[in-house]
């Protein structure tokens, strides 16, 4: 699924594989039966980038004498209008097909793809269409490349959020805008950078230090030490504050020292004098074709963004 771009200016959107009627696309594992030269590799070894190519069609096309590749090419420009050449500005991902579904016999988890880290994108919407009246200008700051480095326009890296910042001051002050101000308007800022963590996995609990792992239905969990932003004992604190008013769970983070580590977008904008806390909800097999989270955490989430969002003074 995803986009492309085309040269003519117009877009266009490309989703296989949602409805049950769709085909699926796949990349095929060696068999038990033949695989055995490679089983003396490392786990990094095992699975390189060229081997993650998938199959997508297998007819020729027998009536203009032309291969696999010509049947598919022929498909895109009848079904899409796309091009070969139309592929080089496109973004599209291949993503797991199966559906998002409940999860265990009480009903209480919640297992699909891409949860890390399109469920604080979900929460945080939610969250700020449901406040009417809010009292300051509030933001909800959606960016990609996070996983790869922030380093485009269209990531944490970029100055958009300074810019829209910027032209807000602009528009309310007009001539009368300065950059001392906007700097002060940067250092009045609140941010949380909501991310999700590795929650404590029943099958392999040596793999956090358990005082401080966040576990699933516990609430959200604020991250206290580790790579990346970490926020001060201030804005730590009214963060708590706000939690506990609001009635909302939480649990503290902290990876197992030398063991383990992942970064947010917090720092990006801890380096502009922002107050950054990081904080999110604890998955079960983060970075999987199905990853697994909490309803409880996930609904504690929403409310810690909405009272985020709804806070006054």
């Amino acid at each position: 699924m995803g986009r492309v771009d085309k040269k003519d200016g117009t877009s266009v959107t490309i989703e296989i594989g949602l409805d049950p009627s769709d085909p699926i696309f796949m990349i095929p594992e060696l068999s038990p039966h033949v695989d055995r030269s490679r089983n003396a590799k490392t786990l990094s070894e095992f699975l390189g980038p060229e081997d993650l190519d998938p199959v997508i069609a297998h007819i020729p096309d027998t009536q203009e004498g032309g291969g696999v590749g010509d049947q598919v090419l022929a498909f895109l420009a009848a079904e899409y209008g796309i091009s070969k050449a139309d592929l080089v500005s496109a973004e599209l991902s291949l993503v797991p097909a199966g559906a998002p579904r409940d999860m265990g016999f009480d009903r209480g988890l919640i297992a699909a793809y891409g949860q890390d880290d399109r469920l604080a994108g979900y929460a945080t919407l939610r969250a700020i269409a449901a406040v009417e009246r809010p009292q300051t200008t509030t933001v909800a700051y959606f960016v990609d490349n996070e996983e790869v480095g922030n380093r485009n326009n269209t990531g944490a890296g970029s100055d958009y959020f300074a810019d829209l910042l910027s032209r807000l001051l602009y528009t309310e002050l007009g001539s009368d805008y300065r950059e001392p101000l906007f700097r002060q308007a940067l250092r009045a800022t609140k941010f949380i950078s909501i991310d999700v963590n590795p929650g404590v996995n029943p099958m392999n609990p040596g793999a956090w230090e358990l005082g401080n792992a966040p576990k699933l239905s516990y609430g959200v969990n604020l991250k206290l030490y580790g790579q990346g932003n970490t926020a001060n004992s201030e804005f730590m604190a009214w963060t708590r504050a706000l939690l506990d008013d609001n009635q909302v769970p939480w649990q503290t983070a902290t990876y197992k020292v030398g063991s383990a580590g992942g970064g947010t977008i917090g720092g990006e904008f801890s380096s502009q004098n922002i107050e950054v806390i990081d904080f999110g909800v604890p998955l079960l097999s983060i970075h999987t074709p199905y990853a697994v989270s909490s309803k409880i955490d996930v609904h504690s989430l929403y409310k810690a963004a909405r009272a985020f969002y709804a806070y006054r003074d």
